[in-house]
């Protein structure tokens, strides 16, 4: 899973959605994703060490962050492929998302 935009808090605003339905899901609850500032309000009522660790962990950032981060996995599990989803509440945040990373992997051409 992985969210590539322009600047890292752009990033981490969209993530916010699928912070809250990993929360949730943890807890049983299955549910569509909301709305980021939705999202944001609903995750003060989890651990927030716990929020800001998925946060971490995900590879989540602007195109080059998070195209670093797959290639990192890539060689250290040593696969040729790897396929990406991105979930997210808005669905040009997620086409964009795929233009991003397709961009700083040398998949698109530069603006």
């Amino acid at each position: 899973w992985a969210l590539a935009a322009e600047t890292m808090e752009e990033a981490q605003h969209h993530f916010t959605s699928r912070a809250l339905s990993r929360m949730n899901r943890d807890r049983g609850i299955l549910a569509p994703l909301d709305a980021p500032d939705t999202a944001a309000e609903a995750l003060k009522a989890y651990d927030q060490g716990r929020v800001e660790r998925f946060r971490r962990e995900s590879f989540v950032g602007t195109g080059p962050q998070v195209a670093a981060r797959i290639e990192e996995l890539k060689n250290r599990v040593g696969v040729d492929e790897m396929a990406v989803v991105t979930w997210t509440y808005d669905e040009e945040v997620r086409r964009a998302s795929y233009t991003h990373l397709a961009r700083a992997m040398g998949f698109a051409p530069a603006l």
